[in-house]
């Protein structure tokens, strides 16, 4: 997996400089550029008694400046010895974002997940799911937990694929492959299907469950089949993201792989 460039959306909080450490490892474990992102909120003008509205394009030169100014200062004082790119926008951010990341052909989005001022909304659900969406490339996002354990998760030793049974996850895991490869790191696939919690009782049984499994195994046995990998999957039942959040736990993942 070649990862040429960076784009880190910076917002100057204290989640924001939490999740440094990792953006620099990834930097430095690929070799690649970072480059930083700062949004300046829109001008709001109030446009009658309920509606307002945003003008993206329309700035004081001051705010820019300051933020220029900021993002200068937050660059130079980390990632020493890595080539480091300053970008200042406006707008929608998971618009931006995406576009900057298609501009600049990068490779790797890292994003916080909370925020304060124009970016809390981006960096908490909604935004993020867009740039997801939208976006051409990986997007690395941080645990959704108060604070991040210093030092934890950096070096990628666990990564954990969860897959689902369509065609896609082929690519999910040729990329987990790629990791393998190129970083030495022990892949661990797993599916998930519906169990008791996730099915009305008059449909769950232990027989049935065992079915899904089963069937789950021998499709992806066919698709890794496809994707020329060779992974041991582990199948497990209930609600998907409660059930891929506990496997990960179990395995102490440092990441994990989803499309």
């Amino acid at each position: 997996m070649k990862i040429k460039s960076i784009l880190f959306p910076v917002d100057f909080s204290d989640r924001c400089v939490s999740v440094i450490p990792h953006v620099e490892a990834a930097a430095r474990r690929f070799g690649a550029s970072i480059t930083l992102l700062h949004m300046v909120e829109p001008l709001v003008m109030p446009y009658g008694p309920i509606e307002s509205m945003a003008f993206s394009g329309i700035q004081p030169e001051s705010l820019i400046a300051k933020a220029e100014e900021m993002l200068e200062e937050f660059g130079s004082t980390n990632f020493e010895g890595l080539k480091v790119q300053r970008v200042v926008s406006s707008g929608d951010p998971a618009m931006c974002i995406a576009s900057v990341a298609r501009d600049r052909k990068v490779g790797l989005i890292m994003l916080p997940t909370r925020g304060r001022g124009a970016f809390r909304a981006a960096l908490l659900g909604s935004i993020t799911g867009k740039v997801l969406h939208d976006a051409d490339c990986p997007v690395w996002t941080a645990a959704h937990v108060e604070t991040l354990t210093p030092g934890a998760h950096m070096e990628w030793r666990n990564i954990v694929c969860a897959v689902d049974l369509s065609a896609e996850c082929t690519r999910l895991l040729q990329t987990a492959e790629d990791l393998r490869q190129t970083i030495g790191a022990t892949i661990h696939v797993v599916n998930v299907v519906p169990g008791e919690e996730a099915l009305p009782q008059r449909l769950w049984n232990e027989e049935f469950e065992s079915v899904l499994k089963q069937e789950a195994k021998n499709t992806l046995q066919r698709i890794q089949t496809e994707a020329e990998t060779a992974f041991e999957v582990s199948v497990e039942a209930g609600e998907v993201s409660r059930a891929i959040a506990e496997y990960a736990r179990q395995q102490n993942a440092d990441l994990i792989l989803a499309d």
